[in-house]
């Protein structure tokens, strides 16, 4: 390797390392804010990786993290208190560990106040690839026949689990199965949907906000 070469590589790594010491001393300046403000902070054990549901709490891929007192409401404040314990639902990067997301019984991988429940989108009002697991949609249904309205059922609801169905008899696109983790009362909005007609879903931006089309009556 020529010498013009290690210099290529080394100013590369001394560029990789400054910016890693910009990221870690980004992470740390909005707790520096808040404490210049005299806002109290407390520490709190936050995900800095993927988990799934059933993980013992010892194995979890936590760090420590400082939060306002109001974030931390909830948080799990010493590890060693919930020893035994293990994940009830998928946890992701950025999650505070809450003593509700901890379960010592059988694990569904559903917290306990809220349902899964799952919805076909066929062709042609199948979704595209921009749907994963983690994003917002607002779910929609077109009448069946003509005369009808489109009727927003569910403002927005988060995408739990996005899989295919194989295609049915003549179709070359499969059909999308979305599931959602919600409320129950969100959850029966999602089910009606398919009895009212064909469920169509928006894809939602972290502002946007789904509208009620005018000619159709609000539902509750």
């Amino acid at each position: 390797m020529g010498r013009r070469t290690l210099l290529v590589v080394a100013s590369i790594l001394l560029a990789a390392l400054g910016t890693a010491l910009v990221w870690l001393y980004v992470q740390g300046a909005v707790p520096r804010e808040l404490e210049s403000k005299g806002i109290t902070l407390v520490q709190v054990p936050i995900f800095n990786g993927s988990a799934e549901a059933g993980l013992p709490v010892e194995n979890l891929p936590l760090t420590r993290g400082k939060v306002s007192a109001e974030v931390a409401a909830g948080a799990v404040r010493d590890l060693a208190s919930v020893r035994g314990s293990k994940l009830a639902t998928d946890a992701t990067p950025g999650q505070i560990l809450t003593a509700g997301m901890l379960t010592t019984g059988a694990v569904s991988g559903i917290p306990r106040d809220l349902g899964f429940v799952s919805l076909t989108i066929a062709d042609p009002h199948r979704v595209p690839a921009l749907l994963k697991a983690g994003v917002d949609v607002a779910l929609y249904v077109v009448p069946q026949g003509q005369g009808g309205c489109v009727r927003l059922m569910v403002p927005r609801v988060r995408v739990y689990r996005v899989g295919s169905d194989a295609p049915s008899t003549g179709s070359q696109v499969p059909a999308t199965i979305v599931g959602f983790l919600a409320d129950p009362k969100t959850n029966v909005k999602i089910i009606e949907s398919e009895t009212l007609g064909t469920p169509v879903l928006e894809l939602l931006g972290v502002d946007a906000k789904a509208a009620q089309p005018d000619a159709c009556p609000r539902t509750g």
